[in-house]
């Protein structure tokens, strides 16, 4: 009795051992991560008067799942943030340039991105890889001109292909950049209440948009 209680005691061990080892092999495939990007734009008007001054930021957490050596399938919430300030000017009388006002917008959109990853090519620890992702999200701005302020909620959605470079520091830890102006994208922006704005893009301005920079983790 003591023998066959020993023996089904080993076999109940070397069970949970089995399942352990199978959790953490497909724990493996893991990797948790994020990207940050951030662009100041300053434009001094050749009339004089006010600087045109735009902000943008953005942050993006993501958990992941890698396949194989090859593809790589997660998700990630992104938030963004903007604001701009345009002066704007009127013609005096003696035909001069005068500053009238500034025209400040500020928004913040939030979106659910679903995202594959494919590696191209390796170098050693260096690698190049293709992001192709899916987004819907929301938003909502504030635009001040005058004294008048309009609030103005809206919804959109996209696609997005992208080229991704790709560090190993170690075997758990690599750093990447999303080179975000070299897309190919769609997406639709609609106004609630109002009107619907479809847009096809293709390498946008290298100057408007950063490379957002990110770090992952592997389990």
């Amino acid at each position: 009795m003591v023998i066959k209680n020993k023996t089904k005691m080993k076999k109940t061990i070397l069970s949970i051992i089995i399942a352990l080892s199978s959790i953490i092999s497909v724990n493996a495939q893991f990797n948790i991560g994020g990207s940050v990007s951030f662009n100041t734009s300053i434009m001094k008007p050749e009339m004089g008067g006010d600087k045109e001054v735009s902000n943008s930021f953005s942050v993006s957490p993501s958990i992941g799942y890698r396949l194989n050596e090859k593809w790589e399938v997660g998700i990630s919430l992104t938030i963004n943030s903007f604001d701009s300030k345009q002066p704007l000017f009127s013609v005096s009388n003696e035909g001069n340039f005068v500053d009238m006002t500034v025209n400040e917008t500020k928004a913040k959109e939030y979106f659910i991105e679903t995202y594959v990853r494919y590696q191209l090519v390796r170098f050693n620890k260096f690698s190049i890889h293709g992001l192709f992702n899916v987004y819907a999200g929301k938003g909502e701005s504030e635009n001040t001109f005058f004294s008048l302020k309009e609030n103005t909620d809206y919804t959109l959605w996209g696609a997005n292909i992208c080229p991704v470079l790709m560090f190993d520091l170690s075997n758990k830890f690599s750093v990447f950049a999303n080179l975000n102006f070299l897309n190919l994208g769609f997406s639709q922006y609609k106004i609630k209440g109002r009107h619907t704005t479809t847009e096809f893009n293709f390498i946008t301005n290298i100057n408007d948009i950063l490379p957002a920079i990110g770090l992952i983790y592997k389990f």
